[in-house]
């Protein structure tokens, strides 16, 4: 599931539409809806926990390439393991990049 962080970042780019919803209410809900679709909102602390998880946790109990979500393991999606998919992927980036090489 898709999430949004709450954080000042973009503070001195534009007003986003969260820093609009949080200036015009006391407390904004865990959860909004967006066009149909529920995201939580988590805190700076909590949008940060898994990578700091991984990265405090030793390299014997990771799994190399893994994928992890709300500080565990997590299985790919069966369109993240379509190698025809990855090799078109790649294919679109090195062609749009070679000007850049």
């Amino acid at each position: 599931m898709t999430g949004t962080v709450y954080t000042d970042m973009g503070k001195h780019i534009y007003a986003s539409p969260l820093q609009i919803l949080r200036d015009s209410i006391d407390e904004l809900p865990d959860i909004i809806l967006h066009e149909g679709w529920w995201f939580p909102i988590k805190s700076p602390q909590e949008g940060a926990s898994t990578t700091i998880t991984v990265a405090a946790l030793p390299s014997t109990e990771l799994k190399n390439g893994g994928y992890y979500k709300d500080c565990a393991e997590f299985d790919e999606s069966s369109s993240a393991k379509n190698m025809d998919d990855a090799r078109a992927l790649f294919d679109w980036c090195e062609k749009v990049t070679e000007p850049f090489q």
